[in-house]
């Protein structure tokens, strides 16, 4: 199962990231698809 987050800003969702998979079907893990920001990810929650 493929998994979608969303990213809170004092506590209103601002962003919905939906699932990405490559070329053979496996899902893409956020870590490897935005930039490493770890200021970002601390607000990130699975949805």
């Amino acid at each position: 199962m493929m998994k979608s987050y969303a990213r809170i800003d004092q506590g209103i969702v601002v962003e919905i990231i939906l699932p990405w998979a490559d070329e053979n079907g496996d899902e893409v893990p956020i870590e490897q698809r935005f930039a490493h920001e770890p200021h970002l990810f601390k607000n990130r929650r699975c949805a």
